[in-house]
């Protein structure tokens, strides 16, 4: 039998110790040993287990020898301290604390924390709640358990909002796509409200200059600099003025309707006609071009800025250096069996109540309240068939092109009509607009070389005076200068836009929110696929590897 009587402990080496003989305890095995640990005063040190099978194997042994009946000293349990342990993130904005409750030993507590912070010099974002939190946490933990948790984190920086230009006054392609709803709930096609125009006076353009961003920080005290907003220019243009006492406010000078520009807006004169037909002959205006009726068959209209047709477009072409809208749709045909009879082309975008058999190509967005059929489209941002609320936004037949993405209800037809979507093709521009900052990075550096050369060359040049170099050495210096902020730029530039490369396709996609039909070609950077059943509500992407079509989550 053995009794606490037998215990031991060694102050030296904080170990628990248990006094055997071989032949009177050769039985004793490794619970006995567990049990009377648990029932002393150091049943919280950490057992021994390796060492006390070894010790009891031994035991065993010796008791058959000549020296059984020498007393063998076993380690039993040992008291261990508690632990801490810090982890800081590779990129030094997070420290994280596991701790470890002693067996027997002592206790981490607030001071060897913070003596643990101060050895991986953590200076910012410590996180008290957090930490008292662990720490209480870690006081009633079982012996030897481990915990962990957040104890700092840095503040990323906070980029700059970049100038915002915000128009006060609506422009008539807004009128297309927000027609009344009803009180039932429907949607009236028809009613699209006025004719939208300003008066001089109004305003109609604000600024919102552009944000610093806050600077952040990390752990280890490190600023983080904040990227300050861009700025961008409103400018006064025809029939505009700056406001007397606000810089950042545009007033119209003249009555008219407003057209947008890149770096604010104009007031436009306006042309109005009841319809464009034989008896007007083609239309060719500076300003904007209003026809309450319809563009009839084979008839030409030409505007400065935007052109807006309340009825139906059976001409020819509608070319706008603004936007081009009509109220009841584009209606044209197969000429010689491959030609379309009608084409709409804007340098801004394109709404339409609906269009078939037509050619429609926008700088900007194109937007068609119900029907896209056997068209051939072309859309510098995005093209979107269906409206908010409505049942119709079909894309049947034809090619749709698109710099961005496309959103529609239904894409096909149950017939199987082939039809082709052709997505993302904004990478081409962002791929060549790379290829020239990058042309400019390396010519920029070359010219710093050459600079640098050209500074040291003139400093120690033996044919001039001291004056004289001097006044060569400050030219070249101004010059490196100069190049360095030019090179800067390109660099900024080239890595803006090396970023917009790798994520581009994350941001294109072809979303159909209610039915995805048979014989229907994405093609979406290099990849393509057809599609060879219906689907319902789908979204088509490009996972970098193939084109995926996945559920689409939350249709509207």
């Amino acid at each position: 039998m053995i009794g606490p009587d037998l215990l031991f402990f060694d102050e030296e080496h904080q170990t628990l110790c248990v006094d055997l003989t071989p032949e009177k305890h050769a039985q004793v095995d490794l619970s006995q040993l567990k049990s009377l640990v648990d029932n002393s005063p150091y049943r919280q040190c950490a057992f021994l287990d390796n060492d006390v099978r070894k010790a009891l194997q031994l035991l065993k042994h010796q008791a058959k020898g000549a020296n059984k009946a020498q007393v063998q000293r076993v380690p039993l349990a040992m008291k261990v301290d508690g632990e801490c342990k810090l982890n800081l993130s590779t990129d030094k904005m997070e420290v994280t604390a596991t701790l470890t409750s002693p067996q027997g030993g002592r206790r981490i507590g607030f001071k060897e924390l913070v003596q643990e912070l101060q050895t991986l010099a953590i200076q910012n974002g410590l996180l008290k709640n957090a930490i008292n939190t662990l720490l209480k946490q870690a006081e009633s933990a079982s012996p030897g358990e481990s915990i962990s948790a957040t104890i700092a984190k840095g503040r990323p920086a906070q980029n700059g909002r970049d100038a915002l230009l915000e128009r006060l006054v609506k422009l008539n392609r807004e009128r297309l796509m927000s027609p009344r709803v009803l009180d039932n709930g429907k949607v009236d096609m028809r009613d699209l409200g006025e004719i939208v125009t300003v008066q001089a006076g109004d305003e109609v353009m604000r600024k919102h200059d552009a944000e610093p961003g806050i600077d952040g920080y990390n752990v280890i005290g490190e600023v983080l600099k904040a990227k300050p907003g861009k700025d961008r220019k409103l400018k006064a243009g025809k029939g505009t003025t700056t406001a007397d006492t606000d810089p950042n406010l545009l007033l119209a000078s003249a009555d008219g309707q407003p057209k947008e520009t890149k770096d604010g807006l104009e007031i436009v004169e306006v042309l109005t006609l009841k319809d464009v037909n034989v008896g007007t002959g083609h239309i060719n205006y500076h300003g904007n071009v209003v026809i309450n009726g319809n563009v009839d068959e084979e008839m030409r209209v030409q505007a400065g800025g935007d052109i807006t047709v309340n009825g139906f477009v059976d001409g020819e072409l509608l070319r706008a250096g603004g936007d081009i809208v009509v109220g009841k749709g584009v209606i044209g045909r197969l000429v010689d069996n491959h030609k379309l009879s009608t084409s709409l082309e804007a340098e801004g975008e394109i709404h339409v109540a609906f269009a078939q058999y037509a050619h429609l190509k926008a700088g900007g967005d194109i937007l068609v309240q119900t029907q896209l059929v056997h068209c051939q489209s072309h859309s510098g941002n995005n093209l979107t068939v269906g409206v908010p609320n409505g049942k119709k936004g079909d894309i049947v037949g034809g090619l749709t092109q698109v710099t961005h993405s496309v959103n529609c209800i239904n894409l096909g037809s149950r017939a199987a009509t082939q039809s082709r979507i052709r997505a993302g093709l904004g990478v081409q521009q962002l791929r060549a607009m790379a290829k020239e900052y990058h042309q400019q990075e390396q010519a920029l550096l070359a010219q710093s070389y050459k600079l640098r050369q050209a500074v040291n060359k003139a400093s120690m040049a033996k044919d001039k005076t001291d004056e004289e170099r001097k006044r060569l050495v400050a030219q070249f210096t101004q010059a490196q200068q100069q190049n360095s902020a030019r090179l800067a730029e390109a660099q900024l530039l080239l890595s803006e836009t090396d970023d917009k490369l790798a994520s581009f396709f994350n941001r294109v996609a072809v979303s159909i929110t209610h039915n995805l039909y048979p014989q229907v070609e994405v093609e979406i950077g290099t990849q393509n696929l057809t599609s060879a059943r219906e689907y319902g509500p789908s979204k088509v992407f490009n996972d970098g590897n193939a084109i995926q079509v996945e559920p689409l989550v939350n249709p509207s």
